[in-house]
């Protein structure tokens, strides 16, 4: 086989891998939770303002994607810190190469970890966009690991069973706002 040849067969296995690789990526993160939707600027900022996000406040989003929700946070709303917890190995890459860009590194942390195997730390606000079986799996958690004043934004999606504080329900915006002290069970 010829030297070019062997070359351009090596460089189209590497691709293929590297395709299959990160489709499988986001199959996995598919079975475990809910699929990766991007979030917009302007929905990110909305769902924060929907929290009444406050400067120097700490942020936790679930499932974090690219970072959209932490960048946001940090960027126009001044918190203190913004974590992300991410199980796919590609999106936490992207959403800390987006963080490094913008030179928001140390107040805005993404962590690849499992949401219902990890313990939840200690913020005053939650964010969500996860689909309802996620969110009736996560009602225990926020319940008993959250302090009770936390508040939890879940977009998309109402968390079963649990009377949210406030909401916002129309043609392109579905948002709920908690407190982990209502979901007590």
């Amino acid at each position: 086989m010829q030297p070019v040849l062997f070359g351009l067969l090596i460089t189209l296995l590497s691709v293929q891998l590297i395709v299959i690789g990160v489709l499988a990526s986001f199959a996995v993160t598919l079975f475990l939770g809910s699929p990766w939707v991007p979030t917009p600027p302007g929905r990110a900022r909305r769902m924060l303002e929907f929290a009444e996000f406050r400067p120097g406040e700490t942020l936790l989003d679930l499932v974090s994607g690219d970072g959209a929700i932490l960048l946001c946070a940090v960027e126009d709303f001044g918190a203190g810190r913004a974590t992300g917890y991410e199980i796919n190995p590609v999106l936490v890459a992207m959403a800390r190469w987006r963080a490094w860009l913008r030179k928001t590194q140390g107040r805005v942390v993404t962590e690849r970890k499992n949401i219902f195997t990890t313990r939840l730390p200690d913020v005053q606000v939650v964010s969500t966009f996860l689909i309802l079986s996620t969110m009736k799996r996560l009602r225990h958690k926020f319940a008993t690991e959250l302090k009770p004043d936390t508040r939890i934004i879940s977009r998309g999606f109402a968390i079963p069973g649990v009377t949210p504080a406030q909401k916002r329900e129309g043609p392109e915006e579905w948002m709920y706002l908690y407190r982990a002290g209502d979901m007590v069970e």
